[in-house]
C-alpha cells in the first residue's frame, strides 16, 4: 500500500486529528515540564512530594501551564522596563517562550473552526516548527534525577512532529490536495 493511498484515507479525518491534537496538546502542556526546586542541604531528607534532584536539592514535578499565571506580570514588567529605556531582554526571552508554547493550539484551533487557507496553513506548519525548536532547545537538554516524570515535553513533542508531518505530507495546507 503507497504513501498516495494512505494519504487518501487519512485526508477525510483530518479535523477529527486535529481536534484530538487539541486535547492532548492541553494534556501535554499541564503534565510535567520540570522541577520547581528548593534548596535541602544533603544531611537533610526531602519530604514527600519533592524527590532528591542532586545533594543539595529537591524537587517536585512543575506543570508549564502553571507559568501562564506569570505571563501577565512579566508583561507588565517588560512594558514598564521599556517605558524606563531599561533592557528587558530577559522578558522577552521569557514571553516569547510562552507564546510560542500555545501558539500551535490556537493555529490548530482556527483550522478546525474555519476552513484554512493556503497562508493560515504557512502559519501553522511554521507555529508547529518553531514550537518544536523551542522545546528541543530549552526543555530537553534538562537534566534531572527522575526524567521519566517529565513526560510533558515529550507528548508535546510527538504531538507537534506527527502533527507537522502530516500537514506536510497528508493535509497540504487544507485546498483538497492528497500527495499522489
Amino acid at each position: 500500500m503507497g504513501i498516495a493511498r494512505y494519504c487518501k484515507l487519512i485526508f477525510p479525518i483530518r479535523r477529527v486529528l486535529r481536534m484530538a491534537f487539541l486535547a492532548l496538546l492541553v494534556l501535554a502542556l499541564t503534565g510535567p515540564w520540570t522541577y520547581e526546586t528548593i534548596h535541602v542541604p544533603a544531611p537533610h531528607r526531602c519530604d514527600e512530594p519533592y524527590v532528591r534532584l542532586d545533594d543539595d536539592f529537591c524537587g517536585t514535578p512543575f506543570s508549564v501551564a502553571a507559568y501562564y499565571p506569570m505571563v501577565g506580570g512579566e508583561l507588565a514588567t517588560f512594558l514598564g522596563r521599556l517605558v524606563q529605556g531599561e533592557p528587558a531582554a530577559a522578558s522577552v526571552g521569557f514571553l516569547s517562550v510562552m507564546v510560542l508554547l500555545v501558539l500551535p493550539f490556537f493555529s490548530a484551533l482556527l483550522l478546525v473552526l474555519r476552513k484554512g487557507g493556503r497562508n493560515l496553513g504557512i502559519f501553522h506548519k511554521t507555529v508547529l516548527f518553531l514550537a518544536l525548536m523551542v522545546v528541543l532547545f530549552f526543555f530537553v537538554p534538562e537534566r534531572s534525577a527522575f526524567p521519566e516524570v517529565l513526560w510533558g515535553p515529550w507528548l508535546y513533542l510527538a504531538l507537534n512532529a506527527g502533527l507537522l508531518a502530516l500537514e506536510v505530507k497528508v493535509f497540504r495546507a487544507d485546498r483538497g490536495q492528497v500527495v499522489e
